[in-house]
């Protein structure tokens, strides 16, 4: 998988992952937590400073897994968290940074 695609889905996965940790998290961004957790193969939260980097681990070699996240981020009637995803990325060049605050829709070829 390509490093921005797997980037862009681990960032809108762990944003996820962050928000429902929160003792604030409604209850449809728990569920959808939840569900994630469950496709992972986790039965509990790692600690968020790992987050990142296990989901992209479990994400990197596994294409399947990927869209079968892309699909539940993506089939939500309505946002259930304050991060949003990508809908389209070209890039041309790569540039790195520290944070990354990703507005729009995900579309992952094969995922629909």
């Amino acid at each position: 998988m390509d490093p921005i695609t797997l980037a862009t889905i681990t960032s809108a996965a762990s944003n996820l992952g962050l928000e429902a940790i929160k003792d604030s998290a409604t209850q449809a961004v728990q569920e959808l937590w939840d569900t994630i957790k469950q496709k992972l193969g986790w039965q509990r939260d790692p600690a968020s400073s790992e987050l990142a980097s296990q989901i992209a681990r479990k994400l990197q070699d596994d294409e399947e897994l990927t869209r079968e996240l892309v699909k539940l981020l993506q089939n939500q009637s309505e946002p259930t968290y304050s991060s949003a995803l990508v809908k389209n990325i070209d890039a041309d060049k790569v540039t790195l940074a520290d944070t990354v605050n990703i507005h729009g829709d995900l579309n992952m070829p094969g995922a629909e």
